[in-house]
């Protein structure tokens, strides 16, 4: 295998690479995980596009008129999602997650990556009582695909917000369970 060095913009000459790390070998996932920060910084960098969260580190976690103050709730602003080898981008408007992802795309692109359009989806949540229509986000000219339901951690989460397929699923679960322990 062959490999190149990019730095400040330059690359380097190509270079035999004799050994690596093997995959599912702890150091690959920290490596990735670096490598995809730097890309990530890279890409969402002066954007101030994302969702704004409000802390409450003081003490009085439940006390919601904490959450409510804007002198001492202090707010961060949520752009990426990550867990292992996946990445999630949040907004609030379409306009504003076209941008990300233009950005995030072009960043891939200057790091060597390429994003791969076949298992990137949309998941959009409008506002509840609202009649919004799926969302046209693009990538290279080809539209993402829109989903109901996406699958996290365990958790399903649902373009209307509803819980419905997350305790089908936990029923479902628990039934197969029960059918292993008691069949």
């Amino acid at each position: 295998m062959t490999g190149q060095v990019l730095s400040s913009g330059n690359v380097t000459d190509t270079f035999e690479a004799s050994n690596g790390v093997k995959q599912g070998c702890v150091l690959a996932t920290i490596l990735f995980n670096v490598f995809f920060a730097c890309m990530l910084s890279q890409g969402l960098q002066d954007l101030e596009q994302g969702v704004y969260i409000h802390d409450c580190l003081d003490g009085y976690f439940f006390d919601v008129c904490h959450l409510t103050a804007t002198t001492k709730s202090p707010q961060d602003l949520l752009q990426e999602v990550l867990f292992a080898g996946d990445c999630t981008l949040v907004a609030h408007e379409e306009s504003d997650l076209q941008l990300m992802l233009d950005n995030f795309s072009d960043a891939s692109k200057f790091f060597g990556l390429k994003v791969s359009l076949g298992k990137t989806e949309v998941l959009h949540q409008p506002t509840p009582n609202t009649n919004t229509s799926a969302s046209t986000i693009v990538i290279n000219n080809t539209q993402l695909a829109n989903i109901e339901h996406f699958k996290y951690l365990e958790s399903i989460i649902s373009h209307d917000s509803s819980l419905d397929k997350e305790i089908d699923s936990d029923s479902e679960q628990q039934s197969a369970q029960s059918t292993q322990q008691f069949g």
